[in-house]
């Protein structure tokens, strides 16, 4: 026969505590990509970059099914940051650059320009030397 069986011991599953329901809501962390506001928020800022520069933020937009957790999981930093300075939005990438959390940095202050004096230069790259 050309079926094998398949042999071996099983393997026992490590047994996780399960929590109330009250317990896990309050231990849940709500992903940017998974806000009404914020998806909105994600979806402005890659069709307002596209349209000034005439490119995508990254390649693999173009082809996304969506857009705001394909912002959160690409390998660009991004940060959207209000005209008082508040940290609106931002992706992982962002959060391993600038060592903070979610819960940190979302609602945060920053002193990171908030206009732009110039127009947009889409090829423009910034080297950040590691400290």
């Amino acid at each position: 026969s050309l079926c094998a069986k398949k042999g071996g011991k099983k393997k026992k599953k490590v047994s996780q505590k399960k929590q109330s329901g009250m317990e896990w809501a309050r231990n849940f962390e709500l992903m940017p990509y998974d806000s009404v506001v914020l998806r909105q928020l994600a979806n402005l800022a890659c069709m307002s970059y596209q349209k000034h520069s005439g490119k995508s933020l990254d390649s693999s937009f173009r082809t996304a099914s969506d857009l705001p957790k394909a912002l959160w999981t690409a390998p660009i930093g991004f940060l959207m940051v209000s005209t008082n300075g508040t940290i609106l939005l931002f992706n992982h990438a962002a959060t391993e650059a600038l060592n903070q959390t979610y819960s940190n940095l979302i609602g945060a202050t920053t002193e990171l320009p908030t206009t732009m004096t110039k127009n947009l230069e889409s090829k423009y790259q910034k080297k950040i030397r590691a400290y």
